[in-house]
This record gives structure tokens, C-alpha cells and sequence, in this order.
């Protein structure tokens, strides 16, 4: 659920549902930007699917799974090969990588953790002469302690799981590698161990810190809105710009800055502006991925609507599966996420609105037979947007009162977490 709206632009009419479709939106006539592979290319964002996704990034470390590639300081590494437990002697406990990247680039380093008995763990760059690159990530608070420079991120992804997400500055001269340290009940790397310390590092990662897409319609076209779906900013870390070239210019434009709090889709609203290239700038995330793209002029419902309103994501299509005993005992439950429902409803549309609108091969009756569409129903008051895959329309009927129609639109939207 993210509407980013221009700073310094006020939104008209700003609680009127915004429609991005296939008939306001723009063909993008070319996309480029870093690929991990083939299969991963930006040109996936055009399809409108959620399955094919551009992903810029590989993880760098081979064996991400697996930490018996890393150096023991003072801890025992388990038969697992995760699990990391501070000895009794020593001041630091830590698990030492070196960089699979030689390269002194700013890049992304993350664990995901299972926090066992530990209330926390640093991550740093290893051998900093400055001791400045550090951070930690306290469980209990769900939050970062900053200690040193750098920022981090920290997502709960089930009870006891949590990924640690670190973009430390540029790597200085010296630098070989990261560490994981753990640390005691009051957040300090620097005790003495007593073999109570304990966290399971489930994988590691090292991505590249930064990416940039740039897409280009065929001539300058107005736009006033840009949607995105099926992306992992929000977990990932990532911190989003979106700009464009004004025409005659080479200067870049941002119109809009600003790290996504979760996976929803995402509608940045803005004044209307002409130009032909744009760009997305992704900094700081882990191996961050987008679905589907959209730019384009969004349609501006003619009147809002708040009664009988559900918002998609608390309407889940959700199968909840229990496996009971013979005794009516609970032996184990599975859930099958699938869709989210969304469902509009709009009174008192004029009947010239309704023909310059919904009507025709470029109005939303039609163009929802084509492909699928972004709604924001009330983008200054919520941040519900949804990403309708499967749509279906009601057709437009008139009310019976002086000139007015009503029409509703609903369908099955994309699922996220």
C-alpha cells in the first residue's frame, strides 16, 4: 500500500480514485538497465505479468546457505553449518567472511537470521581501520542501533527469523571482507563469553549497492502517474527515485525519493509532465526485483465514493488447510495464499463522463480486456493501490435520477506480504 505523492503538489481532488490502464498508459519504445541474467531483463516489466521479473542482481556468495566458509573467532560453528556460539574466552565473537567482490564498490551485505538466544548481532566491514563501518540490529526492538556509519534495515520474515540488510559506506583501502558479531543483552560486541550466545545464519548475501533503469517512450508524452507491482523494495531495503529528462535538458529530474515500507504496488502521483526518458534509481537494497512497470495518465474518477468500500488487502483469497486427527487434534495446518479481492463502486457520474471515460477502445471498459490495470481509490486519504491482474466490469447504468450513471469495477488483485 504506496501512494508517493510529487513534494510540493498538492493532489486535486486528491480522495477521486486514480485509474492507471492500458488505455492512459504509455508503450515504453525502449528499457535498459542491469540484469543478473537473461532471463531477468528489464524488458520483463513490460508484460504485465507477475511471474517474469527484472532482477539487476545476483547474490555474490556461492554458498550462501553454507558459513564453514568463514573464519571462527572465538565462537563454535554447529553441525549445521549456521548455527554461531560465542566460547568462554574472549572479548569478540565473530564470524569473518571475505568480500567475493575484490572490487571497492559500495555494495549490499545481509544475513537472514534465526535469533535463537541471541538479542542481537553487529555486521561491519572486517579489518576498518577506522572502526566506522557498523552497525547493529537489535531483535528484541526490531530495530538498528547505529554505531558507526552505514544504514541498515531490519525485516521480521516469520517469528524468529529476521533479514539484516547493511549498505555500508565505500570500502576503503584494506578492506577484506565482513563480519557477523554477536552481542550480549545490552547490544555490546565486547563481553566476555560465556556459551549462552547463540544465532543461525541462515544465508548471507552480497549484492551490488545500486541500479538504474531507463525507459524511454517514443517522443515527449504527458504522464502523471507512475505504478509499479510484483517488486521486493520493500523487504529488500531499497531506497527508490524516480526522474525524468526534461525536454531540451541533461539534467536529470527526481520527482519523487523515498524507500517503500513493504511489497504493495506502488502509484507515484505527480503535476503533469512532457518528456521522453525517464529513469528509476534503486539504492541500498538487497537484490532488489520489479514486475511490472507503468507511466502514463491516470484516469481521475469524476466523483469519490467511500460507502460499501473493502479495501483489497483485508478481502485475502487465502485456503487455510488443517490436518486433524481422528480425535480432533491438531497435527499440522498448511496456508495457500493466492489473490486479494478488489471492489469499486461510483454514483453520480455524468453521462458525457461516462461516454469521454469508460467508453471506446481507449476508455476502462475495453482496455481491462487488454491487460491489467493499477486503482488507487483514495490516494490523499489511504495508501491502498492495487494491482487488478483479472478484471470485470459492470456495465455503466443509468441511476434514474436527472442525468446520472453509476458503474463498479472489481477483480482479483496481486497478493504480497
Amino acid at each position: 500500500m504506496t501512494i508517493v505523492i510529487q513534494p510540493g503538489y498538492t493532489l486535486p481532488e486528491g480522495k477521486y480514485a486514480r485509474i492507471l490502464h492500458n488505455g492512459n498508459s504509455h508503450d515504453i519504445n525502449a528499457i535498459t538497465g542491469p540484469e543478473s541474467s537473461i532471463d531477468f531483463a528489464p524488458s520483463n516489466l513490460l508484460y504485465g505479468d507477475t511471474v517474469d521479473k527484472w532482477v539487476p542482481f545476483s547474490n555474490l556468495f556461492a554458498s550462501p546457505a553454507s558459513q564453514a566458509d568463514g573464519t571462527l573467532l572465538n565462537i563454535t560453528l554447529g553441525a549445521d553449518e549456521q548455527t554461531i556460539t560465542d566460547t568462554a574466552s574472549g572479548n569478540d565473537h565473530s564470524l569473518l567472511f571475505d568480500r567475493p567482490d575484490a572490487a571497492t564498490d559500495q555494495n549490499v551485505f545481509a544475513v537472514l537470521v534465526e535469533t535463537k538466544t541471541a538479542y542481537g548481532i553487529r555486521l561491519r566491514l572486517r579489518d576498518d581501520p577506522n572502526l566506522a563501518a557498523r552497525i547493529i540490529f537489535d531483535f528484541v526492538n526490531e530495530t538498528t542501533i547505529t554505531v558507526g556509519s552505514g544504514v541498515g534495515t531490519i525485516t521480521r520474515i516469520k517469528a524468529d527469523q529476521y533479514l539484516c540488510v547493511y549498505y555500508p559506506p565505500p570500502p576503503v583501502a584494506g578492506i577484506t571482507g565482513y563480519a557477523i558479531d554477536l552481542v550480549d543483552n545490552n547490544y555490546d560486541p565486547d563481553f566476555l563469553g560465556d556459551e549462552t550466545h547463540s544465532v543461525r545464519v541462515l544465508a548471507k548475501y552480497e549484492s551490488t549497492g545500486s541500479a538504474t533503469l531507463q525507459f524511454s517512450t517514443l517522443g515527449p508524452k504527458p504522464a502523471t502517474a507512475l505504478a509499479l507491482a510484483a517488486h521486493n523494495l520493500g523487504s529488500s531495503g531499497t531506497q527508490l527515485a524516480v526522474q525524468y529528462l526534461p525536454v531540451g535538458s541533461g539534467v536529470w529530474t527526481t520527482l519523487a525519493d523515498f524507500t517503500p515500507l513493504d511489497n504493495s504496488p506502488i502509484m507515484v502521483l505527480f503535476a503533469e509532465t512532457v518528456a521522453a526518458d525517464w529513469r528509476l534509481v534503486l539504492t541500498g537494497g538487497l537484490l532488489p526485483s520489479i514486475g511490472v512497470l507503468k507511466l502514463g495518465n491516470a484516469l481521475v474518477m469524476e466523483r469519490p465514493f467511500y460507502s460499501g468500500a473493502s479495501p483489497a488487502v483485508m478481502n485475502r483469497n487465502t485456503s487455510v488447510l488443517g490436518n486433524l486427527s481422528g480425535s480432533g487434534d491438531l497435527l499440522g495446518r498448511s496456508v495457500r495464499r493466492s489473490t486479494l479481492s478488489g471492489s469499486y463502486s461510483w454514483s453520480n457520474l455524468t453521462y458525457d463522463w461516462v461516454r469521454a471515460n469508460l467508453d471506446g477502445k481507449l476508455g476502462l471498459i475495453q482496455s481491462v480486456e487488454q491487460e491489467p490495470l493499477f486503482v488507487a481509490w483514495r490516494p490523499s486519504v489511504t495508501q491502498d493501490v492495487d494491482y487488478i491482474m483479472e478484471a470485470n466490469v459492470g456495465k455503466p447504468s443509468a441511476q434514474g435520477t436527472r442525468n446520472l450513471w453509476s458503474f463498479e469495477l472489481s477483480g482479483e488483485a496481486h497478493s504480497y506480504e
